[in-house]
């Protein structure tokens, strides 16, 4: 899948879970590219777009299922390789809109719902914790700058 088709794909859905949200789709949309590299894994069939891992509460969006996967995360400075237990989803529809829950209420994502742009909305995420990877938010500006993805940002409903 190309980067256009990518956007092209999700960005209804995208923009949809963000509406009368403060999260940006351009934001929500970077995370999805770089968390699936453009599609090419949501982690086996799992259809996880955000790379969210099996824990916390249930809900609507996710009943619970979980795979296990081999991933990269950066610990104290050094990448390492770990199996880790992922959520699956019924659908591609059920992890966006998962992640926006996550988002929404969980307290220590409040910078996120508090910032202002894109650029600060994707600082807040690595800052709130939300990846081990110290060049994520850097990761995330680059693809929405990149692809122009700030013009989801104006179809959202505020």
């Amino acid at each position: 899948m190309t980067h256009q088709e990518f956007i092209k794909t999700y960005s209804e859905d995208v923009i949809l879970a963000t509406n009368y949200t403060p999260l940006f789709p351009s934001v929500m949309m970077a995370q999805a590219a770089l968390e699936t590299g453009w599609g090419n894994s949501t982690i086996g069939v799992a259809k996880n777009m955000f790379g969210m891992k099996a824990a916390g509460t249930t809900n609507q969006y996710w009943k619970g299922g979980y795979i296990l996967a081999k991933t990269i995360e950066e610990i104290n400075g050094v990448n390492q390789t770990i199996q880790a237990k992922f959520r699956t989803y019924l659908s591609y529809q059920d992890s966006i809109k998962d992640h926006n829950n996550l988002l929404m209420t969980l307290a220590r994502y409040k910078p996120v719902r508090d910032a202002k742009t894109p650029e600060e909305q994707a600082l807040a995420l690595q800052s709130s914790g939300y990846a081990t990877d110290t060049g994520y938010a850097n990761k995330l500006i680059n693809i929405i700058n990149s692809n122009n993805l700030k013009s989801l940002d104006l179809k959202k409903k505020l």
